[in-house]
């Protein structure tokens, strides 16, 4: 009962989790990444553009593993108050991970630590992380109960980290899956995506009005991809 309370609250904890992290942060005056640099000597702001640039590719990775994963499940499916599904799904991204969308999680949280400050580095990674694998843990099970061709599936498919000669499959998710709508991964992930361009502005000018002016420019855009993708998911279906 406890796991199923805190699997149906994971959205609303993680957003007091980000805004509690983020108060944490304006009591800091620097964040772990220019504290490794200065401790290093190597403080420099070509470096610390570097750093953000290296953790925000991080953060893409992760994003479009949540992207690929939505656009195979579906926005009700990621989103759902309570686990849920259709069928086992095995083909796409899904023949090589389990859970594609919470590993993107962990990628998007590990990339996010270094940018934060060290209180909330520390949060981030001892419990944020646990948080999403404790998430992925409560799906393998119920969907242990419901399909029983899972047990097999699970001692095959890894859960986050897919085997040397399946890393392919993370650069074309969508194989041998006609049903992914890239438009419904896109929708499902409409606000990690725009944040792109937050962190986008934030490495540029450093200042938090500059990441406020990115994020809105990443709603936009987001959008408009949005609709392109709609559109042409329409257009092949007529």
């Amino acid at each position: 009962m406890t796991a199923q309370l805190l699997y149906r609250a994971r959205v609303p904890t993680l957003i007091l989790l980000f805004a509690g992290l983020w108060k944490i942060n304006t009591l800091y005056p620097h964040p772990v990444i220019v504290i490794l640099l200065n401790h290093a000597g190597l403080i420099s702001p070509p470096l610390i553009r570097l750093s953000y640039t290296l953790s925000m590719m991080l953060y893409m990775t992760g994003v479009w593993l949540r992207v690929s994963g939505a656009s195979i499940l579906g926005s009700d499916i990621v989103w759902g108050g309570r686990p849920k599904a259709r069928s086992l799904e095995r083909n796409g991204i899904y023949r090589s991970i389990r859970h594609p969308i919470h590993l993107g999680s962990v990628l998007i949280l590990i990339s996010l630590a270094p940018m934060n400050s060290p209180v909330s580095a520390g949060i981030i990674l001892l419990f944020g992380i646990p948080f999403i694998l404790f998430l992925a843990n409560h799906e393998d099970q119920f969907l242990l109960n419901r399909f029983p061709e899972f047990s097999e599936y699970k001692k095959t498919v890894p859960g986050f980290i897919p085997k040397c000669h399946d890393l392919g499959i993370l650069l074309h998710p969508f194989d041998k899956n006609q049903q992914a709508n890239l438009s419904s991964g896109v929708r499902s992930e409409f606000l990690n995506i725009s944040f792109l361009g937050g962190f986008s502005g934030f490495i540029l000018q450093e200042t938090t009005q500059s990441f406020w002016k990115g994020f809105a420019s990443g709603i936009v855009l987001t959008f408009l991809l949005y609709f392109l993708l709609k559109k042409k998911s329409s257009s092949r279906n007529h």
